[in-house]
């Protein structure tokens, strides 16, 4: 019943951020990357407008990835308006606000962790990270 209740919240909560600014008004986006087969990477999936939520995913998940790996581990924000970002958005199956890591063809999705923990428990946001990356190390 707890995980049902917690479930029910988190879709509440990405169901209702579309219509909340972020704090700067503004998306931020990056479209021009590219993604190399053997290197682990981390994609953040945001809609334009954000909640206090999905910015502490964001945040946190920056903070965790520049605190143990400095940059050998790169991170991209991404609009999911953009039409830029379509194609890796098909490839991952992404249709919504999403945490992945991923390397190659292969993908752990950490969306549904990440936005229960990223306000209330940072720490844990950041372990489920660590632990993801170093499974494709």
């Amino acid at each position: 019943m707890k995980k049902l209740i917690s479930l029910i919240a988190l879709v509440t909560l990405v169901a209702s951020c579309g219509g909340k600014k972020n704090n700067t008004g503004a998306a931020t986006s990056t479209s021009n990357f590219s993604i190399e087969q053997n290197t682990t990477t981390v994609l953040y999936f945001h809609n334009e407008r954000r909640c206090a939520t999905c910015m502490a995913v964001e945040n946190v998940t920056k903070e965790a990835l520049q605190e143990k790996y400095n940059t050998a581990i790169p991170f991209y924000s991404l609009d999911l308006a953009d039409a830029k970002n379509q194609a890796i958005m098909k490839k991952y199956g992404v249709g919504g606000q999403s945490l992945l890591v991923i390397k190659g063809d292969k993908s752990s999705n950490l969306t549904s962790m990440a936005f229960m923990n990223a306000r209330s428990n940072p720490e844990k946001l950041k372990l489920e990270l660590y632990a993801s990356v170093e499974s494709y190390q």
